[in-house]
């Protein structure tokens, strides 16, 4: 970002009288920045309002022409440069090359270039295993790509907190994630996702991977429970603390 947006948003903030963050990534940033205001800690909701019951894997997949059997690793959202789409196309090859099940399903806008990603997907020499739309997804129809996955994979370069891994937790989904922002801490590793150290390629295709020979019945258990713990629980004593 540019010095005067940075300078903005400090100036803005400066007139809060109190925060309410979401992470421990955000808490720290405002305590560097903010050390004389108040903050107080809750978490992102799941947000377990998309499945209107209209879909199961199989027949999501049909609907969208995926093989009923492949491995499905889903990447969500908008697409901007620091989601770092361009890294989990270059690392599907990898993927594609340990397990021939695997199948990647990209679907969002592209805030940018498409072409970009278009000329990626063409040179993995396994574009037949990959189906990009580039189109923003209504909530409606959010359902039938998440039903769709096995796994949800956020190779992102930077980030603070994530809607897309709410979502998948709200479908059951298990996630890879990259160690940035806040997404590590909502994830417990080896139960409901695997965090890697960046973005490599080779770490995304070997968490990938290792995600999808595990029991991912039992991954989405450990979501479910993982998922009661989570959603401004404790909003009512934050707000009664404040006032």
């Amino acid at each position: 970002s540019y010095w005067f947006e940075k300078l903005i948003v400090k100036s803005v903030l400066n007139k809060a009288d109190y925060f309410i963050c979401e992470s421990d990534y955000v808490c720290s940033k405002l305590r560097k920045y903010h050390p004389s205001i108040p903050i107080y800690k809750t978490t992102l909701s799941v947000y377990d309002v998309y499945d209107l019951g209209k879909y199961d894997k199989i027949s999501a997949r049909k609907e969208l022409e995926i093989p009923t059997e492949a491995d499905v690793i889903l990447f969500a959202g908008l697409i901007r440069p620091y989601k770092g789409l361009d890294k989990l196309i270059k690392a599907f090859p990898l993927i594609k090359a340990k397990n021939p099940k695997a199948f990647l399903l990209i679907v969002g806008e592209a805030y940018e270039d498409v072409n970009k990603y278009k000329k990626l997907i063409a040179e993995t020499g396994v574009s037949d295993a990959i189906k990009f739309e580039n189109r923003f997804i209504p909530n409606e129809e959010l359902e039938l790509y998440y039903k769709s996955a096995d796994i949800v994979c956020l190779p992102y370069y930077s980030a603070t907190q994530s809607g897309i891994m709410m979502i998948a937790y709200a479908f059951g989904k298990p996630v890879v994630v990259t160690d940035v922002g806040g997404l590590k801490e909502l994830v417990v590793e080896n139960k409901t996702g695997i965090v890697i150290p960046n973005n490599d390629e080779k770490l995304i295709a070997e968490a990938c991977l290792n995600l999808l020979k595990q029991d991912l019945e039992e991954y989405s258990k450990h979501i479910k429970q993982l998922n009661k713990t989570l959603g401004y629980k404790n909003i009512g004593e934050i707000f009664e603390n404040i006032i």
